[in-house]
């Protein structure tokens, strides 16, 4: 082959190379002017939450599987398309561990198709059931479909604009102002926290390690200081020392400032347990040690209870769990999606019926009870999707040490409740019991 002839080939490599670049650019920027015709169009949030619905409900409630494959890819068009950051994914893993139990207890407790022995251990055969896995597949793909969709709606859509949205679909004016108290809290103590933790960092390099577990932590404030009564912060220590002073004077010092913004005593409670409630969120109780789930069930109880309680209204407690738990899904601190919201709400709900039934009984045990009950409620997320998908009874089993620990600490509660409806200080139209 003469040195022309390849020559001649290397220039048509090389225009065939140009041409292939030039129609990926081209085809590039037709995507990229499509992206940017999209992107001016503003989709009212009012939509968005309709949308969340609009998913949710057909791919939870029918099995087909064409139609959760159909509803998941068009869930990644609308991600794409709608300019969310790749490393947004990692959203997913707060609820990767419900999802890995689902497609396990599919694909080893499903008895039905074709099966594989895998290994026997004392008798008992372990098998893979290869229906199962396609089954539990399917059930994973309804959730992942969900929660994409919810993640779209609150990656796209400002927590103002979430909120108006909810007023302009029937939320009284006077729940979104509560709403957007809570979320400044949030974010200013967030950025106190944020800023606490740089200046740990610096004491650490000259004073080293220094009690930061034992000193337990205080709930942030917007000017990052501690509620105080009589100069003492509320930490976790003195609440696990029995002394829950700070906690009443914390709910008192939050009554006052609701009660001085709202006219209605109602709405400063509600505004008050709303704020205490979502901001418990925020504090590790033990840092560095494992506790049990449901341990804030210790404060969160007690407060929906002096709230059902302390108000006229018969769903005061399931109007603070409704708050809290829509800042829950606003934040982003939950699992499962809209589920968030009523893993706050049904507690709330039913401590205002079983509140309303016993009257204002001040009896240690009756709150024992109602906590033991409310405690139950708080796994109601997780147990409406797993009852939902259908996964198989064994699940229940494994996770019944979660349902307990929830209504244990549900029940210790009791204590806490008690003293609070003594030291907490009560509307004028209000009485003690």
């Amino acid at each position: 082959m003469t040195t022309a002839t390849k020559a001649g080939e290397a220039r048509i490599l090389s225009l065939d190379s140009a041409i292939i670049s030039g129609a990926i650019l081209a085809k590039l920027n037709e995507i990229a002017t499509i992206r940017i015709a999209i992107e001016p169009m503003r989709v009212d949030a009012r939509l968005k939450i309709l949308y969340i619905l609009g998913i949710s409900v057909p791919v939870l409630l029918f099995d087909f599987p064409y139609l959760t494959i159909a509803l998941l890819a068009f869930q990644a068009i609308v991600w794409i398309f709608a300019g969310i950051q790749a490393k947004k994914i990692r959203a997913f893993r707060k609820g990767a561990g419900f999802i890995f139990l689902i497609l396990f207890f599919y694909s080893f407790f499903h008895e039905e198709g074709e099966k594989t022995d895998l290994f026997t251990i004392a008798g008992w055969n372990c098998r893979f059931f290869n229906e199962g896995f396609l089954l539990g597949l399917l059930m994973v793909g309804k959730i992942i479909t969900m929660l994409s969709a919810t993640l779209v709606v609150r990656f796209t859509t400002p927590s103002e604009e979430f909120i108006s949205a909810l007023r302009k679909l029937g939320m009284p004016r006077s729940m979104s102002v509560i709403l957007d108290s809570i979320l400044m809290e949030i974010g200013n103590s967030r950025g106190s926290g944020q800023k606490k933790s740089r200046q740990k960092s610096e004491e650490k390099s000259s004073e080293g390690r220094k009690g930061a577990v034992s000193k337990g932590k205080d709930l942030p404030l917007p000017d990052g200081n501690p509620i105080r009564e009589t100069g003492k912060p509320m930490s976790i220590k003195s609440i696990l020392r029995g002394d829950l002073s700070p906690v009443a004077g914390m709910i008192n010092s939050r009554l006052s400032d609701a009660r001085a913004k709202f006219g209605n005593d109602d709405l400063a409670v509600i505004s008050a347990f709303s704020i205490v409630v979502s901001l418990l969120r925020l504090i590790n109780f033990a840092p560095g040690l494992p506790l049990a789930p449901g341990h804030k069930n210790l404060l969160i109880v007690p407060f929906l209870i002096l709230t059902a309680r302390m108000t006229n209204s018969p769903w005061g407690a399931a109007t603070v769990g409704f708050l809290s738990g829509t800042v829950q899904f606003l934040s982003g601190y939950g699992k499962y999606g809209p589920f968030n919201i009523l893993q706050f709400m049904i507690p709330g709900i039913v401590i205002d019926f079983l509140v309303r039934i016993t009257g204002k009984i001040n009896s240690v045990f009756l709150y024992a009870l109602i906590g033991l009950i409310a405690g139950a409620a708080r796994v109601s997320a997780e147990i409406a999707l797993a009852l939902i998908v259908r996964v198989p009874d064994e699940f229940f089993l494994v996770y019944s040490p979660m349902i307990l620990s929830q209504c244990l600490f549900g029940a210790a509660s009791a204590p806490v409740t008690r003293f609070l409806i003594r030291h907490v200080t009560i509307g004028k139209e209000k009485e003690t019991g």
